[in-house]
């Protein structure tokens, strides 16, 4: 009996998720979290944003999830900001 094969795409277009170009391979690893597809989303829009140029994307997206091409969940997933703060020295004042 042969595996089934995961796949996914991404996007707010229609064509993305009717064209078979368009779905990603689940990344190596990935979880399936007890087909918890709300989990595996997240994973799956982390490997889209960092692998499949998403950081261009505009967030919420759509993903869908296919086993053996059939589709199996469709999810909305947005993307959250964690900001960071730089410091660099502009003059170095008065010291004395």
């Amino acid at each position: 009996m042969s595996e089934t094969t995961y796949t996914y795409s991404a996007g707010p277009d229609q064509a993305c998720w009717h064209d078979n170009m368009g779905r990603f391979s689940f990344p190596a690893g990935q979880s399936f979290y007890g087909k918890d597809w709300e989990l595996v989303a997240t994973d799956l829009a982390e490997d889209y944003h960092s692998n499949h140029d998403g950081w261009e994307a505009s967030w919420p997206l759509q993903i869908r999830i296919y086993a053996g091409g059939k589709e199996v969940a469709r999810l909305s997933v947005e993307r959250e900001y964690e900001p960071t703060f730089s410091a660099w020295t502009v003059s170095a004042g008065d010291t004395q």
